[in-house]
């Protein structure tokens, strides 16, 4: 009988183990009102992480792109594509490098550079650079497009690209280094005793290799560097509710130069990406941003300058993007539905890549009247917190 009742208690105690339906679904509701409870309270705090993890694969994408340029001796940058034609929003982020630079197909190619009056400007004359000059699709730079190129090796980089009709020209006002031309029989510059470009000066370096001279052409080597290309670094993708506002996002104290509304409704749309490209000494080499006539030129942003910002925030609170009215042939922007904006979103987060150092900082979004007052105050540090 004893045996009976310690096998029947411990059979009753067994089955009182298991929860019963009615006490399941008991825990059940428990669990969700409280999650009900608790979660629109934890709502802000898990946006504010994913802005501050967002912010954080954007600056580390930056010091991955300026570790790459110190490492292969040329530049590297960072691109930041538009979701959509005229759209602020930037999903995706991918790696461009700056490849080899070309020093022409045979040893000794060399690159005379010589005024062209007609159309008040310089231009090059390569010798021993077939593949640079063809004028075939297989040309390394095709009319339109631009590029850089040093002089001897040594010096700055100038921007220069090819026109319409296959002429390489350098795209600055002051002249380029010396060293192209040698002085003919008359041991003058240009033509002899002749002010021949027009700046009260006969005779000045300026005029080296002026037409009907007779200048000696000289030349000197080249290094050709084309405009970035995109790396087989895996891109960086946010997700889907975080983007770079890139609306608020430009360069200087008050700058939103990389704003797709700077030509709404005047202008087409810009599709191109914005692009940061470190130099190998850690600088920001150039700043790129798409033109309304296609292909993409330099923003005049130098290293030394300034500091370029960039707003992550939310996806939902970006311009929408414009809308094209083919009857009228212009551009507007919607209205849009979001309730506050990036800039006013305290939530925001702000990268800041220094030009001159290539200096890489993230910073919390400030309360202020303007982008001016705002950027002030993320510089002065009173919105840092988010490294």
């Amino acid at each position: 009988m004893c045996i009976e009742n310690g096998q029947l208690q411990g059979a009753m105690f067994r089955r009182r183990a298991a929860l019963t339906l009615i006490e399941l679904l008991a825990v059940v509701m428990i669990v969700v009102v409280v999650f009900a409870a608790v979660v629109p309270q934890l709502r802000p705090a898990l946006e504010q992480g994913r802005l501050r993890e967002a912010s954080r694969q954007v600056s580390a994408y930056f010091t991955l792109a300026k570790s790459l340029a110190a490492q292969r001796g040329r530049p590297v940058g960072v691109a930041l594509q538009r979701t959509v034609p005229g759209s602020d929003a930037a999903l995706d982020l991918f790696m461009l490098e700056t490849p080899p630079p070309y020093t022409g197909d045979l040893s000794g190619a060399t690159v005379v550079v010589g005024p062209d009056p007609t159309n008040n400007r310089y231009k090059m004359l390569f010798r021993k650079a077939a593949s640079l000059t063809a004028t075939t699709t297989t040309a390394l730079v095709q009319p339109g497009e631009s590029f850089f190129i040093r002089f001897n090796y040594m010096g700055p980089l100038y921007g220069c690209f090819r026109d319409t009709n296959g002429d390489f020209v350098i795209q600055i006002g002051a002249q380029p280094p010396p060293g192209f031309w040698s002085p003919g029989a008359d041991k003058q510059w240009g033509v002899g005793g002749t002010d021949d470009d027009g700046n009260s000066l006969a005779n000045d370096l300026r005029e080296a290799g002026w037409p009907a001279s007779d200048d000696v052409e000289i030349g000197l080597p080249f290094q050709v560097y084309m405009f970035p290309a995109r790396s087989v670094t895996k891109p960086l993708q946010l997700s889907g509710s975080v983007s770079v506002d890139l609306q608020y996002s430009g360069f200087g104290v008050s700058g939103t130069q990389f704003a797709a509304d700077n030509v709404i409704p005047s202008g087409p749309v810009d599709t191109q990406p914005i692009i940061v490209m470190f130099s190998p000494s850690g600088g920001v080499a150039t700043l790129y941003q798409g033109v309304l006539t296609g292909g993409v030129v330099p923003l005049t942003q130098q290293a030394g300058t300034g500091t370029v910002y960039f707003l992550v925030g939310r996806f939902d609170q970006v311009q929408p993007p414009p809308v094209f009215d083919p009857s009228a042939g212009t551009w507007s922007l919607p209205a849009s539905t979001a309730t506050q904006t990036n800039l006013a979103d305290l939530k925001s987060v702000w990268v800041a890549v220094e030009t001159r150092n290539g200096a890489i900082t993230t910073a919390e979004n400030v309360s202020g009247s303007s982008i001016r007052e705002v950027r002030g105050l993320v510089r002065t540090g009173a919105g840092m917190g988010a490294n």
